[in-house]
């Protein structure tokens, strides 16, 4: 019983261990969020600041991060927004949209700034869907909506879950 309390206790000093399942190091306590850059064309006006609110929620509740300038920060998370695309995945009667699909891809990169390495660098994509024989513009918005939500808890797990 003392020797798994004692391996317990090593590992507790190696990293933060989240219910999300995420393994957070010990020496990331904090992170910064720059605004992503929008790069690309028709995507709805509020985007950024939809993705900026949704990476802040999940990395401050989720991850238990404070959230500090990119100067004072342990790591620092930074992308752009590199497509956007709104088409029709499914098709109905009279050959009209059944089913809309609105995708956002970004490259992110989180830099861990303590042991001055990238952690995370890559392209992801999310995507949610929509019928766009009702309100075609809210639609689209509650597609976007969930594109991000999946967009986030997807960057999360990318830089979390794998730790090393």
């Amino acid at each position: 019983m003392l020797l798994c309390a004692g391996c317990l206790g090593l590992l507790g000093a190696c990293a933060y261990y989240s219910f999300t399942g995420a393994s957070i190091p010990a020496h990331i306590r904090s992170v910064a969020i720059s605004p992503f850059e929008i790069q690309a064309a028709g995507a709805l006006p509020g985007l950024e600041q939809g993705l900026q609110e949704e990476l802040v929620r999940r990395f401050s509740t989720q991850g238990g991060l404070r959230l500090l300038g990119p100067e004072e920060a342990d790591a620092v998370l930074e992308g752009r927004l590199t497509a956007y695309g709104n088409q029709p995945v499914a098709i109905g009667a009279g050959e009209r949209a059944a089913l809309n699909r609105v995708t956002i891809t970004v490259w992110v990169r989180f830099y861990d700034r303590v042991r001055e390495e990238v952690r995370f660098e890559g392209v992801l994509s999310a995507y949610g869907d929509y019928d766009p024989a009702r309100d075609p513009l809210e639609g689209e918005r509650n597609a976007l909506r969930t594109a991000i939500a999946r967009l986030g808890e997807e960057l999360f797990n990318r830089i979390f879950s794998a730790w090393q």
